[in-house]
């Protein structure tokens, strides 16, 4: 195997780790969106259905 066909091999791995890494995030990121946009509604309908005082 050639000098380059081999650089070119690490890059493709170095991409596909970081690229990886950056989709768990962005997955763990919606997630944290959805749970907090439930909390938001269920906050929302208790204050609504007045469960909650709000000053």
């Amino acid at each position: 195997m050639n000098t380059q066909t081999n650089e070119q091999e690490q890059i493709v791995g170095y991409s596909e780790t970081k690229s990886k890494k950056i989709d768990r995030a962005v997955n763990q990121q919606e997630q944290a969106i959805v749970k907090l946009k439930e909390s938001k509604t269920s906050l929302i309908d208790s204050c609504v259905l007045r469960k909650i005082k709000v000053n």
